[in-house]
């Protein structure tokens, strides 16, 4: 969906402030109850950090050893 690819779009670099997700959603007619949706579709996290909250794309751990 179009939040979804926003989401992704968006945290594709590394986390960005929830305050900057939710005015780019908004410039793309995108209500916050469909990007906090997408957010727990994505499995998208929430830190807090300098009192402000970032969200961020799951880390992937693409250095671990296969098991076999």
């Amino acid at each position: 969906d179009r939040a979804s690819d926003l989401l992704s779009s968006l945290l594709a670099h590394g986390p960005l402030p929830a305050n900057d997700v939710y005015a780019e959603g908004e410039g793309a007619a995108i209500s916050k109850v469909s990007l906090k949706r997408a957010k727990k579709k994505l499995g998208i996290v929430a830190l807090r950090q300098d009192n402000r909250w970032l969200w961020s794309l799951p880390a992937t751990d693409e250095s671990a050893p296969y098991s076999t």
